[in-house]
């Protein structure tokens, strides 16, 4: 049976993976799907300015949903700025009862290879990862990075990891 969401989301490029709809919509939210994302924010206490909120859904890369297509996640890459390189900075929020094994693994590396296609467009060098998640600072997590080709740039202010992958 198609639901609204469902119907919402044809025109998308989308992939099961682990049971979820990953559904790539970097660039392409229509009006009602932003709003949707920003519902599911505010609903899950993710983004709760609504100021915050309007900005950082222009940044939403792949929309997760279950199988019931509700959203339960979000990936976004910001535009950001160093050392006058321009990178993409991956966040995302996947609500609790949808934190399973590997998923936010996978849905780390598809958004990552999905917007190498939009480098060249956005100028960009490469996909920074700040892992404000704990859990991911640990040394199997390190090593995960490592096999993955991301170079470790040392820890932020907040005492986050981050990490890089180029592009070009």
């Amino acid at each position: 049976m198609e639901t609204e969401a469902s119907i919402l989301y044809q025109k998308h490029n989308k992939e099961i993976v682990l049971g979820y709809h990953l559904i790539q919509v970097y660039k392409e939210l229509t009006d009602q799907e932003e709003q949707n994302v920003i519902d599911f924010w505010k609903r899950e206490q993710a983004v709760v300015d609504p100021i915050e909120a309007k900005r950082r859904v222009k940044e939403v890369a792949y929309v997760i949903c279950n199988n019931t297509w509700q959203i339960v996640g979000i990936s976004t890459a910001k535009l950001w700025e160093q050392a006058e390189e321009r990178y993409y900075y991956y966040r995302m929020f996947i609500r609790t009862q949808d934190r399973i094994g590997y998923l936010s693994t996978q849905v780390l590396h598809k958004t990552r290879d999905y917007l190498s296609q939009y480098a060249s467009e956005d100028n960009v060098n490469g996909f920074l990862v700040v892992t404000q998640n704990r859990k991911m600072m640990r040394p199997g997590f390190k090593r995960y990075f490592e096999r993955h080709q991301y170079q470790y740039l040392g820890v932020d202010q907040d005492g986050c990891d981050r990490w890089l992958t180029r592009y070009i």
